[in-house]
């Protein structure tokens, strides 16, 4: 009797499953009820001659590649959905894509809030040629708040047909996505009494009340410098590129992407030691765009998984014109803004709440341990050149240095921000000291004397000409006692298969340097600094990885502690 109620029971279980598996949140996504449930333009039809399942399909036809072809659905979300797996199977005929990347058949989601769109679309197929029926599967974050989706599919300015079958939206959980949860909210464990060196240290750096972490931060890289160099990378868990057309990236249109992923470890086997952030969106003047809330989201997770690991953080600061709140290329906005953001101008209190947002997300960059993550904080670089609205041609040598020395007094003084470092780097354009320092904003105002390099880095270049620049700011940081560090640097897309070895090292250990480290700039299909697999600066990467020179994130020792 028990055996046949336990056996009873296993059927049950099996019936279950099979009656109440996840549902389709689609109505008629196989449109095996012609068009209902859809809001579609007159040229879309379904179709009994070709299909994947059931009796119909939907097509899309285009003759003009002026046209945007397509049909759409809203579905409701439950306040407790976490993620979903959208699909379709999806087929094309001789679609021809029109003059943009992005003129094909294509089928996306986008997500609501009270009516209201948020972010970008999330693209879940792309069509274009002849291609037989294909799964498209995509499974996603849903966005804080959202309430609703809108799937839509479409011919977006080409011709040709785009076959579309069982059209499915299904909630799942994070796990099933394959989405890592966010870093919990630990609670800010109070300093202890310094050490002794940390103390000492204290005394040294820019803010005297700074974080144990942060004076012993400095120290350490202080002390590598003597004998190693770290490696760093911007955005390394950000983005990235998978071979010269295709890229990744944590960006809300590009879901499920993993925050371990890293094009250096991909290559190398280790990440880098030195992480680069930026603060541009979390300076944002759109209140409300999900998609920078999004970006600041992400930063914040990607920072603390990066010091979780033992790394070091950088931020620059690519600040949008807070004058025009537009871009901060000058020409994008050619708008003179120093002089009216400083104190007595108009535009000071605009400022100001950049400078506080800048504040308050730091304070939730709290690691596992409890402890404010130190950050060397590098903002208006690159003011010897003319290509930002700060640059040297926008404001004068004396409003330059007021602008710098403004934003640590105001963040230290003003807002209690204590676990910065504070770095200075112009561009190349330097052959002296005295040009070097032309805007230097004072010893009482900089930890970290910096150079961004690229323009000396070029195929053909003879690295003795970067390296001259490099002794320059070494031997500066080292009579000033601060730190020195190659900011930025690289050469596009790696033309010189052997430029790690002969290039940038060779630069780096011509003359005796102490960099604390190098940064390369951050990847993508455009513009990669880094090489993929496959590519043929591949190896050479690697031989650069093994120099005992070379501090990548795998050796790199506790730089948040001194003995």
């Amino acid at each position: 009797m028990k055996l046949h109620r336990l056996g009873f029971s296993i059927i049950l279980i099996l019936f279950s499953t099979n009656i109440y598996p996840q549902k389709n949140l689609v109505a008629n996504g196989g449109f095996e009820e012609d068009l209902i449930s859809w809001n579609a333009n007159d040229a879309i039809k379904t179709t009994p001659w070709v299909f994947k399942n059931g009796k119909n399909s939907a097509a899309i036809i285009c003759f003009q590649n002026t046209d945007w072809v397509g049909m759409d659905q809203t579905v409701d979300l439950s306040k407790k959905s976490q993620a979903l797996d959208v699909s379709a199977w999806i087929k094309g005929q001789t679609i021809v894509q029109g003059k943009d990347s992005w003129n094909t058949g294509v089928f996306i989601v986008e997500f609501y809030k009270h009516g209201k769109k948020l972010g970008e679309g999330v693209n879940i197929a792309t069509v274009v040629g002849n291609m037989e029926w294909t799964l498209a599967d995509k499974k996603m974050k849903i966005p804080d708040g959202a309430d609703a989706i809108k799937l839509m599919i479409a011919m977006s300015n080409c011709t040709g047909t785009f076959f579309i079958d069982d059209v499915s939206a299904k909630v799942i959980t994070l796990d099933e996505a394959g989405i890592e949860l966010k870093n919990p909210d630990i609670p800010l464990v109070p300093d202890a009494a310094p050490s002794a060196l940390e103390a000492q240290t204290k005394n040294i750096i820019v803010d005297k009340n700074a974080t144990n972490a942060t004076a012993a931060l400095f120290y350490n890289l202080k002390k590598i410098a003597q004998t190693n160099i770290l490696f760093g990378h911007q955005d390394d868990t950000k983005r990235g590129v998978i071979d010269s057309s295709e890229q990744w990236s944590n960006e809300q249109q590009f879901t499920g992407i993993s925050r371990k992923l890293s094009d250096v470890k991909k290559i190398t086997g280790a990440y880098p030691a030195v992480y680069g952030f930026d603060f541009s969106r979390i300076t944002d003047y759109e209140p409300g765009n999900a998609w920078f809330a999004y970006e600041k989201d992400i930063a914040r997770e990607l920072t603390i998984d990066a010091y979780n690991r033992g790394g070091i953080i950088t931020y620059c600061w690519h600040y949008q014109n807070p004058v025009s709140k537009k871009g901060f290329y000058w020409n994008d906005s050619p708008v003179e803004a120093v002089s009216q953001i400083l104190p007595g101008g108009k535009y000071n209190d605009v400022f100001n709440k950049a400078l506080e947002d800048i504040a308050a997300y730091d304070k939730t960059l709290i690691g596992k341990d409890g402890k404010l993550i130190p950050v060397i904080f590098r903002p208006f670089h690159e003011f010897d050149g003319d290509w930002f609205w700060w640059g040297k041609a926008h404001c004068t040598v004396e409003q330059y240095k007021t602008l710098y020395q403004y934003v640590v007094t105001y963040l230290r003084d003003k807002l209690g921000v204590h676990n910065f470092l504070y770095a200075w780097s112009p561009d190349k354009n330097f052959n002296s000291e005295a040009e070097y320092l032309e805007r230097y904003p004072g010893d009482a105002f900089v930890d970290l004397a910096g150079i961004d390099e690229y323009g000396d880095m070029e195929p053909g270049k003879d690295p003795a000409i970067a390296a001259a620049k490099f002794k320059i700011v070494s031997d500066f940081a080292k009579k000033k006692n601060k730190l020195a560090a190659l900011t930025e640097t690289g050469q596009q897309n790696l033309p010189e298969s052997d430029w790690f070895m002969q290039k940038l090292l060779k630069a780096l250990q011509i003359q005796p340097l102490e960099f604390a480290y190098v940064l390369l700039w951050a990847n993508d299909r455009q513009a990669y600094w880094t090489p993929y697999k496959g590519h043929p600066a591949e190896a050479d990467f690697i031989k650069f990885k093994n120099d005992p020179y070379l501090i990548f994130g795998d050796k790199l020792p506790n730089v948040y502690s001194t003995p």
